[in-house]
């Protein structure tokens, strides 16, 4: 059956004949990953008891979809040891290089596969337990919604991009108040997963293919009309950015995307009129939050570089009571 069905999907040659022995399954969860043999092993140990655990009457596959690591990830993955009857399996991913590739490896697999839902997670995350997979998982498989967002608990400096911009806009332009749009971890139906693999997006849109994918994701599923609700997880600890270091290309890369599908979904934001909050389930957690030490005089220093750099543009832009108090 599946050699029929191959030739449709990107899948690098290696990637398919590991696939072929399996047939079929009912959950992927998929794991991308680039040079995290620190972080991935427990990682694929809590979501291996997880799905024992929560899922355990229906056939698991755990795929971790990396790209060029050179740190021994993918040995890691290979050493770390899963409950009984759940499946595991480390591929390449094909094409341009980035955290969107890997994820389209991870969702051509599970339609192949026949999958009746899929869930991803990040690779560099220390506080995932066991009780992520049914969070994510369960709003799919139980409760009809299409999309699972996620719910942490963080640290108001940690989440730069999502806090000052993305959260804000997607609020804004497509009336939904998803708190984490490009939170990293996320649950999707067998329905949606067809509609991420066979858009043309990820030709038209290179930053899909990069840090681009998560908000391509979220505004994929808002825009073409999936139910989506967030899953409280707790709290967020990860492989942190400090703020006052270089977000650059994964800024680009994301507001790149957002504005690419704004053109693509203008009759759509166009529409809208007010924003409505997203239902949140299982919102009872008491964690503790790490703090975030962030580089302040590294921030005011490079403010004023690109206050030197750019001030004649800004002068452009902002009403010049405005650029004078910025000044």
């Amino acid at each position: 059956m599946l050699d029929s069905l191959i030739s449709y999907y990107l899948l690098n040659e290696y990637t398919k004949e590991k696939l072929k022995p399996i047939d079929r399954v009912d959950i992927v969860v998929g794991i991308p990953s680039y040079n995290n043999a620190g972080t991935i092993g427990k990682v694929v140990s809590q979501v291996g008891r997880g799905l024992r655990a929560h899922f355990p009457r229906l056939k698991s596959l755990i795929l971790n979809s990396v790209g060029g690591s050179t740190d021994g990830t993918r040995d890691v993955v290979r050493r770390t040891p899963v409950p009984e009857g759940i499946q595991m399996l480390s591929v390449a991913y094909e094409g341009i290089p980035g955290k969107g590739s890997a994820l389209r490896t991870v969702f051509e697999a599970a339609d192949l596969l026949q999958a009746r839902f899929c869930i991803v997670t990040d690779a560099d995350s220390q506080s995932i337990t066991p009780e992520w997979v049914k969070s994510l998982g369960d709003p799919i498989y139980l409760r009809n919604y299409g999309y699972t967002t996620p719910y942490y608990l963080r640290d108001k400096y940690d989440g730069t991009i999502t806090n000052a911009l993305v959260y804000p806009l997607t609020s804004a332009l497509y009336g939904q108040r998803i708190r984490q749009p490009i939170g990293g971890d996320f649950g999707m139906s067998k329905g949606l997963l067809k509609n991420f693999i066979y858009t043309r997006d990820w030709d038209w849109y290179p930053d899909v293919c990069k840090f681009g994918v998560d908000i391509w994701m979220t505004t994929t599923a808002i825009c073409e009309g999936f139910r989506i609700c967030q899953s409280s997880l707790g709290t967020k600890v990860h492989d942190i950015k400090d703020p006052s270091m270089d977000l650059g290309p994964m800024f680009r890369q994301v507001v790149g995307t957002m504005f690419g599908l704004m053109r693509k979904y203008e009759v759509k934001w166009k529409a809208v009129k007010k924003s409505q909050p997203i239902y949140v389930a299982e919102e009872s957690h008491i964690d503790e939050i790490r703090d975030l030490k962030i580089g302040i005089r590294k921030m005011i220093d490079q403010f004023h570089a690109g206050f030197q750099q750019y001030s004649e543009l800004w002068r452009e832009i902002l009403e010049e009571d405005n650029f004078q108090a910025l000044s």
